[in-house]
């Protein structure tokens, strides 16, 4: 190979090279062109959700707060509820002897004598229902 194909291979490679070159800025600028926008969108998109994201914050700590109070109110409800149930208990114990006493005297009854009785008293009323038409 002399100088001058050295040369134009030289040259030719500087224009690949600069053909190459003016391709890469248009393609930069072209997807710059596309990127930058939605990138804008985006960045609007990520302040707008930060705003929201500080509304949430911000309604979170209400509801904190009322989930406190509501807390509050049924420890009250609870403690309100303990006392009636100490005092169904203490009613309970108070009636406990009784109606262990009442259910010893229905266990002393003695039932097969009850409905004979029963049974007897209807035959007699039987008869007088008839007269009077009932």
């Amino acid at each position: 190979m002399n100088e001058n194909d050295i040369q134009k291979n030289n040259s030719r490679r500087l224009l690949v090279i600069e053909i190459a070159a003016v391709l890469i800025f248009v393609l930069q600028a072209v997807t710059t062109a596309l990127v930058l926008p939605r990138a804008i969108k985006a960045m609007d998109s990520i302040t707008e959700l930060a705003d929201q994201a500080d509304d949430v914050v911000a309604n979170a700590d209400k509801t904190i707060t009322e989930v406190s109070d509501a807390i509050k109110h049924v420890e009250s409800s609870l403690d309100t509820a303990d006392e009636l149930l100490d005092s169904t208990t203490e009613l309970m114990d108070a009636n406990t002897e009784k109606l262990t006493e009442a259910i010893d005297r229905l266990s002393e009854l003695n039932f097969d004598d009850l409905n004979a009785s029963v049974e007897a008293l209807r035959k007699v009323l039987e008869p007088l229902a008839r007269l009077t038409g009932r």
